[in-house]
């Protein structure tokens, strides 16, 4: 899932580091108009969680959800882009 969402806003494949305490993190800097926040807790949540434990998949939906609804025209705005991709795959 990392590896999608990381080609979706870099459109390239994802470079990793560790830090000192262990902790993976994506190599690439987000840009500071992408919601920092929620892209560094997606991708910390993600890449390190525990073995033999499920990602906390419904916390970040929460989270993303939250953010969405209290910037109500930025949903409207994804809204509309998934439109144009849907009509863009399917003409002929």
């Amino acid at each position: 899932m990392c590896a999608i969402v990381h080609r979706l806003l870099f459109n390239q494949a994802m470079d990793l580091a560790c830090d000192d305490v262990g902790c993976w993190r994506i190599v690439q800097p987000l840009r500071r108009y992408w919601q920092v926040d929620l892209w560094q807790s997606l991708f910390t949540a993600l890449l390190n969680a525990a073995p033999g434990t499920t990602a906390p998949l419904a916390d970040l939906r929460h989270t993303f959800e939250t953010y969405l609804t209290a910037n109500a025209f930025k949903a409207k705005a994804i809204k509309q882009m998934i439109v144009k991709q849907e009509a863009k795959l399917f003409e002929a």
